[in-house]
C-alpha cells in the first residue's frame, strides 16, 4: 500500500513539474552508446540516419533561421519508428496530419490555431507520414505547401472570413518522414527542396529486416521507450552554445559549390502541353538559402561526437545529392567526368525507357550541367557533364578524392538486393562510402 502511495505521489510530482515547464531529469550518454541502443533494435544499414536527426534537432537550436529534413524511405523502412524515437526530447510536438486550417484556424478561441498552442521559438514539429500531404486534392496541397513557406520565413498572416485575421512570428523546425513517391511529383518536391534539407535512407536487404521486425514482434512497447529514452539522452548532454560553431574555410568552400550545383540540378522548367518540349527555362534557385542549410547541419554535426568538419563532409556532401530528383541524381551517378553517352546509353544504365531518360537529360542541359552533342540527321545525340558542372564538382568532392565519375546510392531499389556499393571500384580512385 506504502508502495503504491509513493508510486502516486511521484507521478503527481512529475505531472506538476511538467506543467510548470520543468524538463526531466536526464542521464546524458555519448553518441557510440545512442547507436548501440537504436541498433539493438532496428536493423539500419545507414547508421548516419541518427547523426543527421541529432544534428537536426541541434540545428534548430542554434541561432539562426530553422533547418527543415526529410527523411526519405520507403514504407516499411524503419522511419517511423526513427521519428516516433524523437517523442521525449523536450519541444517536440507531433502531428498526425495538416489540413489547411491546422497552423492557422478562423475558430474563436486563444488556442483554436496549432501555432498559437506551441512555443513559438523553440518547437520542433515531428510528422511521420508528410506523403499524406503529397496526395490529398491539389488545392488543399497548395495552400498547406504555401503556408509552410511563410511559416519557415518566420512570419505568416492569414484572413478569414469571419472578419478575424491571425497571424504569428517565430522560428519553428521541422522534421518529417516521406515515402520515395515524393519524386514522382517533381514540381512539388522542387517547391519543398527551397526549404527542406532531404535525406535518402540506404536500406538493408528486405529478408533481413523482415526476420528482425520479426524478432521484434510483442517487444514493441519496450523498444520504442528505450529508443525514446536514448534520443532524450543524448540530446541532453549536448551543450548548445551561444554562438554557432565556425565551419572551417575549406568545406565552407566544398558547400559553396555543392549547393551552387545541387539547386541548378533540382530546378524545374516548363514543358508544353501536348508535345512536352520545354518552351521555358526559369533562373534557377540561388544557392543562398541551401548553402546556408548545409553550413548549418555542419556546425551542427560538429557537436555531436567532436567530428571535424571535413570528416563530417562526406555526410553533407550525400545530403546534398540527396535533393536532387532521382531520375536526374541517377544520370549524374553514372556520368563519368571524360565520357559522352548516347540517350539510349543513358536510359539502360539508370532503368528508364528513352523518354524519360532524355527529357532528364534535356532539363540537366537546360540549368548547363549536362551538354548535348549532336552527331548528324538522323543520329543519335552524345551527353556529357558540362565544364562548369565538372568544375563545381571537382571542388566539392569530399578531401583527398580525385575521379572521373561521381557516384551516388539509388534508394528506390527493390529492397530485395543487398543495397548496391555506393562507389564502383574502377580503374581511377573513387569517392569515399557515404553509408
Amino acid at each position: 500500500m506504502s508502495m503504491k502511495t509513493n508510486d502516486n505521489s511521484q507521478l503527481n510530482k512529475r505531472m506538476q513539474e511538467i506543467d510548470a515547464g520543468i524538463p526531466e531529469k536526464r542521464i546524458s550518454i555519448d553518441y557510440s552508446t545512442l547507436e548501440e541502443s537504436v541498433s539493438k533494435w532496428l536493423l539500419l544499414k545507414d547508421k548516419n540516419v541518427l547523426r543527421i536527426l541529432m544534428a537536426t534537432v541541434i540545428a534548430n537550436k542554434l541561432q539562426g533561421d530553422p533547418v527543415w529534413l526529410l527523411i526519405v524511405c520507403a514504407s516499411g523502412g524503419s522511419k517511423t519508428e526513427l521519428l516516433r524515437g524523437l517523442n521525449k526530447i523536450p519541444n517536440i510536438y507531433n502531428l498526425s496530419d495538416l489540413t489547411p486550417q491546422t497552423f492557422l484556424s478562423g475558430m474563436k478561441g486563444e488556442n483554436a490555431s496549432l501555432l498559437s498552442r506551441i512555443d513559438p521559438d523553440n518547437t520542433i514539429m515531428v510528422m511521420k507520414d508528410f506523403t499524406t500531404v503529397l496526395t490529398m486534392h491539389r488545392d488543399k496541397r497548395q495552400e498547406i505547401l504555401g503556408q509552410l513557406r511563410e511559416i519557415y520565413d518566420g512570419y505568416i498572416k492569414k484572413a478569414f472570413g469571419t472578419g478575424e485575421t491571425k497571424e504569428w512570428h517565430g522560428k519553428l523546425g521541422f522534421i518529417a518522414g516521406v515515402t520515395t513517391v515524393i519524386d514522382r511529383y517533381q514540381t512539388i518536391s522542387q517547391v519543398l527542396g527551397e526549404r527542406f534539407i532531404q535525406y535518402h535512407l540506404v536500406h538493408d536487404n528486405a529478408l533481413v529486416l523482415a526476420r528482425k521486425s520479426m524478432s521484434n514482434s510483442g517487444d514493441e512497447k519496450q523498444m520504442r521507450e528505450e529508443i525514446q529514452e536514448s534520443f532524450a539522452n543524448f540530446i541532453a548532454g549536448i551543450q548548445i552554445p551561444e554562438k554557432n560553431p565556425d565551419v572551417s574555410g575549406t568545406v565552407k568552400e566544398k558547400i559553396i559549390h555543392l549547393a551552387t550545383f545541387c539547386v541548378r540540378a533540382r530546378s524545374g522548367v516548363f514543358r508544353e502541353g501536348y508535345s512536352r518540349d520545354i518552351e521555358f527555362v526559369p533562373d534557377p534557385e540561388l544557392p543562398t538559402r541551401f548553402t546556408k542549410e548545409l553550413a548549418k547541419i555542419t556546425s551542427a554535426l560538429s557537436l555531436i561526437d567532436g567530428r571535424s568538419d571535413e570528416e563530417n563532409y562526406n555526410l553533407v556532401f550525400k545530403i546534398g545529392l540527396d535533393s536532387i530528383p532521382q531520375i536526374r541524381r541517377n544520370i549524374i551517378s553514372k556520368f563519368r567526368f571524360d565520357d559522352e553517352y548516347e540517350t539510349s546509353t543513358v536510359a539502360s544504365m539508370i532503368g528508364y525507357t528513352l523518354t524519360p531518360a532524355r527529357r532528364a537529360l534535356e532539363e540537366l542541359e537546360a540549368f548547363g550541367l549536362v551538354k548535348r552533342r549532336r552527331t548528324g540527321k538522323g543520329l543519335t545525340d552524345l551527353w556529357s557533364f558540362s565544364e562548369e558542372a565538372i568544375k563545381l564538382l571537382t571542388i566539392a568532392l569530399p578531401d583527398g578524392e580525385k575521379t572521373k565519375r561521381l557516384t551516388v546510392p539509388d534508394p528506390s531499389g527493390d529492397g530485395f538486393d543487398e543495397a548496391a556499393k555506393f562507389f564502383e571500384e574502377a580503374e581511377q580512385e573513387t569517392l569515399p562510402d557515404l553509408s
